[in-house]
C-alpha cells in the first residue's frame, strides 16, 4: 500500500527556487531527498523536501503522485506540517515504480494540497524522473505551479 508521512525539518541554506512565483500565491521549493527500496516488489520510499519560500506560513495537507509510471495513491497528512518562512517537511511517498534503468519519466508530478492565507491551493510540481542502475528512481523538480482551488484564470 502506499502511503505519506511527514516529518518536520529546518534546512538551511537552499538552491534558488524553479518556481513561477508571484506575490500573491504560495511559494515554496521541492527536491529529492532520499530514496529506498521499499518492503514490496516494485515500489521506493521516496523522500521530498519542502521549503516555504514565503513570508506566511504554508501548512501541507495532502500529497500524491498520479502518473503512472511513478505512482503514489493520495494522502492527507496528520500531523498536518506548517512551515514558517524557510522551513522544510520532508514528505515520504511509498512510489509505484517499475521501470528499467536509463529510463526516463517526463511529466510525473507532486500535487500536493496546502493551506496559504487560510485558503486552500494546488502545488503541481513537475518532475523528470531517471532509473539508475538498480531501477531506483532520481527526480529533478522541473517547474512548480500553484493554483487556488476552486479558482480558474
Amino acid at each position: 500500500m502506499c502511503y505519506l508521512t511527514s516529518r518536520f525539518t529546518i534546512r538551511y541554506p537552499f538552491d534558488s527556487p524553479v518556481q513561477k512565483q508571484t506575490a500573491i500565491e504560495p511559494q515554496m521549493h521541492v527536491e529529492q531527498a532520499s530514496r529506498n527500496r521499499g518492503a514490496e516488489p516494485n515500489c521506493w520510499l521516496v523522500a521530498g523536501r519542502v521549503r516555504n519560500l514565503g513570508q506566511r506560513p504554508l501548512q501541507i495537507l495532502s500529497g500524491r503522485l498520479p502518473h503512472s509510471q511513478f505512482r503514489s495513491e493520495e494522502r492527507e497528512l496528520s500531523p498536518i506540517p506548517k512551515l514558517l518562512p524557510n522551513e522544510s517537511a520532508q514528505l515520504v511517498f511509498s512510489v509505484a515504480c517499475s521501470e528499467l534503468p536509463g529510463t526516463i519519466v517526463e511529466n510525473a508530478f507532486i500535487i500536493l494540497r496546502v493551506l496559504w492565507l487560510e485558503e486552500q491551493w494546488w502545488a503541481f510540481v513537475r518532475l523528470r524522473v531517471t532509473f539508475d542502475e538498480l531501477s531506483g528512481p532520481l527526480s529533478i523538480t522541473e517547474v512548480i505551479t500553484t493554483h487556488k482551488i476552486g479558482f480558474s484564470k
